[in-house]
């Protein structure tokens, strides 16, 4: 795909699917991945501002820039706001500003009142009033990944010879790898607007994420739970992840093919790490390794917006 200006909206979103995949390797800046992210997400920006109508930046917006320009962490602004939990919710835009806010603010970091005292935008009520808020308007992009997975999944189960490891096979196994780890990295933009990091699409990357986290002296207890994971080479989650990057970017994700003359035996995938038939989830056929971590996907986006209060 020769990237060019966007003209209509099936291309906007093949390239945010181009974007998606290019950010989550976190490619180096002068790279041809790295030149071409940049250059997507550039395309992308301007048929957003052409097509699309939003909001001017919320006071939030000036707070972390002047936190950024200063060197600043949420604990060196909780005086100004009432304590490190209230700094919390503001930064994450859980709550709105309040005239002493604003005035000890302005003040103390010199951000002018002009860009402080304007409307909070409505998702400030919704969100503090937990009880009366409204659902979010169409599913989640974790969901909606994983509802992808499952599709593919399905056809996978209904095909009866699923174990010939032909070329169709061969997609519809690297397809599932790619949305639920997509399902997974979907969590990171949720932590990105729940903590309020600013971060544009192409930049909700791994080490994005954690810089900006640290920056606003913010923890995200789902956040450090998905790192953990994927770093500990024994998890599901980091074979999942190896999986993913292996069928997209290196060769065909290798089997042992078993044979019968009596059974359907499912192949057996190769740990691209060590050239084995991995072990992180034993005695499981292909099919079998998708959908248990079809499942462990699941659960993790369920136990990660129950453990983080920000997500979602």
């Amino acid at each position: 795909m020769e990237p060019s200006v966007i003209k209509t909206k099936q291309q906007y979103e093949q390239y945010l699917v181009e974007v998606e995949r290019l950010a989550s390797e976190d490619p180096k800046a002068d790279s041809a991945d790295g030149r071409r992210l940049e250059l997507l997400a550039m395309l992308v920006e301007d048929y957003e501002r052409s097509s699309f109508e939003f909001a001017m930046p919320d006071p939030i917006d000036a707070i972390l820039f002047r936190m950024e320009q200063q060197g600043l962490r949420q604990k060196d602004i909780a005086p100004f706001v009432g304590g490190q939990n209230r700094a919390s919710e503001i930064l994450s835009r859980k709550r709105p500003l309040t005239l002493p806010m604003i005035r000890k603010l302005h003040e103390a970091l010199d951000i002018p009142s002009s860009l402080l005292i304007r409307e909070p935008e409505p998702s400030y009520g919704k969100a503090h009033a937990v009880d009366d808020a409204e659902p979010p308007t169409g599913p989640r992009r974790a969901d909606q990944k994983l509802t992808y997975a499952r599709v593919i999944l399905k056809e996978l189960r209904a095909n009866p010879d699923r174990t010939t490891n032909d070329d169709w096979e061969k997609a519809h196994q690297e397809c599932v790898f790619f949305h639920l780890a997509g399902s997974v990295e979907g969590l990171m933009h949720e932590v990105n607007l729940g903590y309020g990091l600013g971060l544009d699409i192409c930049d909700v990357t791994w080490a994005g994420v954690r810089k900006c986290l640290s920056r606003s002296g913010q923890e995200s207890p789902a956040y450090d739970e998905l790192e953990r994971l994927r770093n500990d080479r024994k998890s599901w989650l980091s074979l999942l992840f190896e999986f993913r990057n292996h069928g997209a970017h290196r060769a065909n994700i290798s089997k042992v093919v078993q044979l019968s003359n009596h059974a359907l035996l499912d192949n057996l995938f190769i740990d691209p790490r060590t050239g084995d038939a991995q072990t992180i989830i034993p005695g499981k056929g292909c099919l079998e390794v998708l959908e248990f971590l079809g499942n462990k996907v699941e659960e993790l986006i369920r136990d990660l917006r129950e453990l983080d209060p920000m997500l979602g």
